[in-house]
């Protein structure tokens, strides 16, 4: 993802970016590029977010596995 992404996403309002939208979110505890407490923080206050804390860093190339039966679920399929 480019950093303009970033940079952009500054110029909009949280309320008007606020659907509801059924949302997974796969995050490694031990991710040292972004840390876990930005992803529960988000979650907590998000009912439609469902957040797996995964034991991997993070690019979770480790739990590859997890994260396939994490969307599975997460899709119902």
């Amino acid at each position: 993802m480019h950093y303009q992404f970033v940079e952009d996403a500054r110029h909009y309002e949280g309320l008007e970016l606020g659907r509801q939208v059924p949302t997974l979110i796969l995050h490694g505890c031990d991710d040292d590029v972004i840390p876990i407490i930005a992803s529960r923080d988000y979650a907590s206050t998000r009912p439609w977010v469902q957040l797996v804390e995964l034991e991997s860093e993070h690019g979770l190339r480790d739990v590859m596995a997890l994260i396939w039966a994490a969307v599975r679920e997460f899709c119902s399929i």
